[in-house]
């Protein structure tokens, strides 16, 4: 069973089905990227402690997107 399980595993081919980012998460990315806030702040658990973790700010009922613009600002 392991075996056909490996054979099954490795020979199939992997399928991207990641969406498209918008202008404005790229712009969000570069922006991240730029100002080095992996080195206070955290996504999924990767990145610095100091900072707020941002995991969930955007989907956050009580946050949302004006949170993170006013937060940004």
């Amino acid at each position: 069973m392991f075996v056909v399980y490996n054979i099954v595993i490795y020979t199939q081919g992997t399928s991207n089905n990641t969406p498209k980012l918008s202008a404005q998460a790229i712009k969000g990315q570069i922006l991240y990227q730029a100002n080095n806030c992996t080195a206070c702040h955290q996504f999924y658990g990767l990145g610095g402690y100091l900072g707020p973790d941002l995991t969930n700010v955007a989907s956050n009922p009580n946050k949302g997107p004006a949170y993170a613009k006013a937060f940004l600002n």
